[in-house]
């Protein structure tokens, strides 16, 4: 009786155990654009998966062509540092993800994109207030944030893909713009396809409204 007892014992143990490494995943929809609020929101929200047990997040990005290319990065340095698997889905919202949207993309270790979306690398240098007086300080100011973000940005997609990351600014200078097959090929997608979202799934949305 004892040694059946011990038996029960360590099998429910093990069961314990099996239960605690169980995968929990979740699903968060960000809608863009990339500012301050969604990207503190999606950063609290994933806290807070984790801290519920979650071990596995499918981060869904529908996001404008343009946000700011400084939060992408500290989104994408944030997401990175969690030890939890986190895969990322382009999802058809707007036609085309920029920069700033592929940068967070890139943020997953597995990456899933759904059919007909462009990829733009290409920056937004951002725009001047009218009938403001222009001197060559502002637009030399500008120049030098432009420098820095598409350098960030390059670094990015270098790590990503594999690609020299002179060849990424040169893309991201050039403009190129990638449809779904051609950013696969360039590295940036896994597999091309439909996201799937079981029933009854922990699901949440983040966005600017």
């Amino acid at each position: 009786m004892g040694r059946k007892i011990k038996e029960n014992i360590k099998n429910q143990k093990q069961i314990g155990l099996m239960e605690r490494h169980k995968m929990r995943e979740a699903y968060i929809k960000f809608i863009g654009p990339i500012e301050s609020t969604t990207v503190f929101d999606l950063e609290q929200k994933i806290k807070e998966k984790i801290a519920d047990g979650v071990n596995q997040i499918h981060l869904i990005i529908l996001t404008p062509m343009y946000g700011s290319p400084y939060l992408a990065i500290d989104a994408y340095n944030f997401l990175m540092a969690q030890q939890i698997n986190i895969n990322t889905y382009a999802s058809y919202g707007d036609p085309q993800f920029n920069s700033s949207g592929i940068v967070l993309f890139c943020s997953g270790r597995k990456r899933f994109s759904e059919k007909n979306i462009r990829y733009g690398l290409q920056l937004n240098i951002g725009n001047f207030e009218p009938k403001r007086t222009l001197y060559k300080q502002d637009f030399e100011e500008k120049l030098a944030s432009f420098r820095i973000d598409t350098e960030n940005i390059a670094s990015v997609i270098a790590d990503t893909t594999g690609k020299p990351i002179k060849d990424i600014i040169g893309d991201i200078e050039g403009k190129r713009i990638l449809n779904t097959e051609e950013a696969k090929k360039y590295g940036l997608i896994h597999e091309i396809g439909p996201l799937v979202i079981p029933d009854k799934a922990d699901f949440s949305v983040i966005c600017n409204n």
